[in-house]
């Protein structure tokens, strides 16, 4: 081999302290023959030239055309190919690249893959208590949820007495599926992890949850066999494609139909069963969903609300005084009294209060669910946590019936839509602002602060109430009458005023 050239002088010995790292790993191999030819690197004849002006940079002109030029960059990623292998394998670039090609990775996977399979779930630190914890959920949702300041009619808002504030989970995402999509990425999670074929659920016959079920099995490549309860008469004859039956339909779910009072006599648990054994008859694999998602696997999705509700208070610098909500199944409240008690527990700082309106049922009821589905999470309520009571106050709010509503309650639905722009169900958070607004008429003291109130979705509902919308808060006409008032629609139907319409080239017309 040829011999090694002579030692570069002192000046040359200092340019790794000069030039960084990537300099001196260049100088290093110019200095050592390593992966240089001799005879044709400038550096044989750097002691030459270092002396006068512009001598280092000269030199450092030479080493730049004998730095080993970037790698190529890695190849696109295909549809199942993970970021992080290719960026574990690829030379790190500087730092804002590196920040850059991990977001491309990151949002390409998001694009494809990570909605397709479960992924793992680590639960909050301060839920390390409960048992089990589920250890894998599917991306269904876009989280977190905003909030922002919220001045609807029928609270007495100000700076000094009572700040509303909303939540919007009916931006939740996954086809307006609402409250219901935290819940539904761990139980779609769990039907998948253990190899089932079929969901099968069970709900009212406008229900949110179950046409926001059956667009995440659909998701997610399973099927859907559903129950919906249906008013005496109606079980034999068509549903339509009214409200959320238009979206359910479109699934491809299968419709089981069951009467009020079929639904009362055997109750929703038996008659899941009942179905599901059917469909092992036909070689199927169901996975049963109860009432709502209202279980202790689907109330993990509330939780993770908490620790995503936690970060934004602290982002925020400041602490709800009251968090309230519609309740129709108990999870979601449930969820969230337990999940804000574990994480204040031993903080030192007071917890919001969490208050749920109940649109069904009675608050007895509600709190005997919280007992069980905070048992079947591994906490008994009364023993190792408060009773619910204490962490849970529940208002009756369901008016004239479960998914009935008045007069007065779809008025306030409208004026709350037409100042503030923000659309809220018939039969959840409709109900519930409702009847939050006469509590706080009526005790003003107790609702002082900051109070955030949680949209939980069900918009699809109002399609079903056109005909009540109709006679009793838009003022809908009749030809005879719309002819009568000269077509423009602005006219008094009682103390309600109707929304005017016009024909805009009316007058170019005549």
């Amino acid at each position: 081999p040829p011999p090694l050239p002579p030692l570069p002088p002192l000046p040359l010995v200092l340019l790794p302290l000069l030039f960084g790292g990537q300099l001196a790993a260049a100088t290093a191999r110019a200095a050592t023959g390593a992966g240089i030819a001799r005879g044709s690197s400038p550096m044989r004849r750097a002691p030459s030239r270092l002396s006068g002006p512009g001598g280092a940079a000269r030199v450092r002109r030479g080493l730049a055309r004998h730095v080993p030029p970037p790698p190529p960059p890695p190849p696109p990623l295909g549809r199942n190919e993970a970021a992080a292998p290719l960026l574990a394998s690829a030379p790190v670039p500087p730092r804002r690249q590196l920040w850059r090609a991990f977001s491309r990775a990151r949002d390409r996977a998001s694009f494809e893959d990570l909605p397709l399979a479960p992924r793992p779930f680590e639960a909050p630190d301060w839920a390390a208590s409960l048992s089990p914890v589920p250890r894998t959920k599917v991306s269904l949702g876009q989280f977190p949820t905003p909030v922002h300041r919220w001045n609807p009619p029928g609270v007495p808002c100000g700076d000094d007495r009572t700040r509303l504030w909303i939540k919007r989970d009916d931006w939740s995402g996954m086809e307006l599926g609402g409250n219901k999509v935290r819940k539904l990425e761990f139980l779609l999670a769990d039907a998948l992890g253990k190899g089932h074929d079929t969901v099968v659920t069970i709900g009212g016959i406008q229900s949110n949850h179950v046409r926001a079920t059956a667009a995440g099995a659909r998701l997610l490549g399973l099927g859907a066999d559903v129950i919906l309860r249906a008013s005496a008469g109606q079980e034999t004859k068509d549903p339509r494609l009214v409200g959320n039956l238009l979206p359910l339909r479109m699934t491809g779910a299968s419709i089981n139909l069951v009467t009020k009072n079929e639904y009362g006599r055997h109750g929703s648990t038996a008659l899941l069963t009942r179905l599901a054994e059917d469909l092992r008859k036909e070689g199927k694999n169901p996975y049963c969903i109860p009432v709502g998602g209202s279980n202790g696997l689907g109330t993990w999705g509330y939780l993770a609300f908490v620790e995503e509700l936690v970060e934004q208070m602290e982002a925020r610098g400041r602490i709800f005084d009251h968090v309230v909500l519609a309740t129709g199944s108990g999870g979601t409240a449930t969820g969230i009294a337990l999940g804000l008690h574990l994480a204040f527990l031993g903080k030192g700082t007071e917890k919001p209060s969490v208050s749920s309106f109940a649109v069904c049922d009675s608050p007895d009821y509600f709190y005997r669910m919280a007992e069980e589905i905070a048992a079947e999470m591994g906490m008994r309520l009364g023993v190792d946590a408060p009773v619910p009571k204490d962490i849970l106050e529940v208002y009756q709010a369901k008016g004239n019936g479960y998914a009935i509503s008045s007069g007065a309650e779809l008025q306030m639905i409208a004026d709350v839509a037409r100042t503030t722009g923000v659309l809220l169900d018939p039969v959840y958070s409709g109900k519930a602002y409702y009847q939050l607004s006469k509590e706080i008429e009526r005790n003003p003291e107790k609702w002082k602060g900051d109070i955030l109130f949680l949209h939980t979705g069900g918009m699809l509902g109002m399609y079903e109430k056109v005909d009540q919308l109709l006679s009793e808060v838009i003022g809908g006409q009749s030809e005879s009458a719309t002819r009568a008032q000269g077509g423009d629609g602005a006219v008094e139907n009682g103390n309600i005023h109707t929304y005017p319409y016009r024909h805009l080239f009316e007058k170019d017309d005549k």
